[in-house]
């Protein structure tokens, strides 16, 4: 799977992505709950909610002699004028091993399914966001 957005970098705190699309808020939540099941997310959100949490342990972390930790990604979703506004936040463990792959694969498997439908899909940039995001 080739990667169509390139990865946030280690000054990036709590890494924030925003894409929109001409799908509906619960076809892009459908979609992005089972990208995240599809690398092996648990999920949790309410259905109807607007704004999923998907959480995995990196246990792979203990091979560099470090405790596991967990990363989070929550999914939000809000309808406008636009069409759809996705934002993608890493929460937490945005530096554990391999985390940064894990969530750019989750990004395109969201992206392939939303062209799947047949939605079209434009992709922000990672950036900082505080913590009351």
């Amino acid at each position: 799977m080739s990667t169509s957005v390139p990865g946030w970098g280690l000054s990036t705190l709590r890494p924030r992505l925003g894409l929109t699309t001409d799908a509906p808020p619960d076809a892009v939540l459908a979609a992005a709950a089972a990208a995240l099941r599809q690398r092996r997310f648990s999920v949790e959100g309410a259905p109807g909610a607007a704004v999923l949490v998907g959480r995995r342990t990196q246990w792979s972390t203990l091979l560099t002699l470090g405790l596991p930790g967990p990363v989070v990604v929550r999914a939000q979703a809000t309808s406008g004028t636009g069409g759809t506004s996705v934002y993608l936040t890493v929460a937490r463990g945005q530096h554990e091993l391999r985390a940064e792959r894990l969530v750019r694969d989750v990004v395109d498997d969201l992206v392939a399914r939303l062209q799947d439908g047949g939605a079209t899909v434009a992709l922000g940039t990672w950036a900082s966001t505080p913590r009351s995001t």
